[in-house]
Parts: C-alpha cells; sequence; structure tokens
C-alpha cells in the first residue's frame, strides 16, 4: 500500500516538485526485479519505484490500450468519458474533461509525452510533441 501526504491547501511549497508518470501497455504485475520477478532486471525501474509511488493493487476496469489512458488521464470511468475502445481515441465527449496534465500545465508546470499517446483534447494536450520512442 503507497502513503500519500496531502498538504492543506495553505502549504506552498517554495518550487514545484518533478513528476514523472510511466504508463506502460502489457506489462504484468509482476514484470519489475522488485515485485518479485527473479527472471527480468529492472534496476532503474525498481529505483523509480522506491524513491517515488510505487503501487502494488492497482485495477482496471477496462484494461485496454486507450480507455485505461483515457482514465488515467481525466480519473473518470469509462462511461463518464465514453472512450470504451481504442478506436474512440478522438470522442468528442472526452474532450470536456480536463485532464490531470492540462490541470498541471495551467499551474505552471511544462508537460511532454514520449511514446504512445493518441488524440488530444479539449484542454491542449493536442499541443503537446508525440514523440515515438523504443524503450
Amino acid at each position: 500500500m503507497a502513503a500519500v501526504r496531502l498538504a492543506p491547501a495553505t502549504d506552498k511549497p517554495k518550487q514545484k516538485i518533478n513528476l514523472l508518470f510511466i504508463m506502460t501497455d502489457q506489462q504484468r504485475f509482476d514484470a519489475m526485479s522488485c515485485a518479485g520477478n527473479k527472471v527480468l532486471k529492472t534496476p532503474n525501474l525498481d529505483r523509480l519505484a522506491k524513491q517515488g509511488a510505487y503501487f502494488e493493487n492497482a485495477y482496471s476496469n477496462c484494461p485496454i490500450c486507450v480507455p485505461a489512458r483515457a482514465v488515467m488521464l481525466t480519473g473518470c470511468g469509462i462511461d463518464t468519458v465514453g472512450v470504451t475502445g481504442n478506436e474512440q481515441y478522438d470522442n468528442p465527449k472526452a474532450a470536456k474533461f480536463p485532464t490531470f496534465d492540462s490541470i498541471l500545465a495551467a499551474n505552471g508546470y511544462h508537460g511532454e509525452y514520449y511514446g504512445k499517446h493518441v488524440g488530444g483534447n479539449a484542454d491542449g494536450a493536442q499541443e503537446y510533441a508525440a514523440v515515438e520512442i523504443d524503450v
């Protein structure tokens, strides 16, 4: 179980913290050394998990690429967002929901996407560069 400290709204950090959000496709729950895998060696991911937030018990009500990403970006369920399949990456219903990255951008953060990123939304996510890279 991960523990997170939420500061009251009156606490103002002296400088913005760095945020790194990594989302992988088709990765089993145990596909990292720190998750108990005895074959894979993932020292850099293990270090990130140790120094950041590592969720041991995560659940996706729709473990398909685009719907899962829409849920993660908006915090809303697939029925609310209206993205239930990969072909719905540009569903206009989803565009009305702010994404966590657009909220961060509105608060002075600079964000980028690397790797897979599909679609966009009314809050400007389509302005971010999508760069396909091999990991």
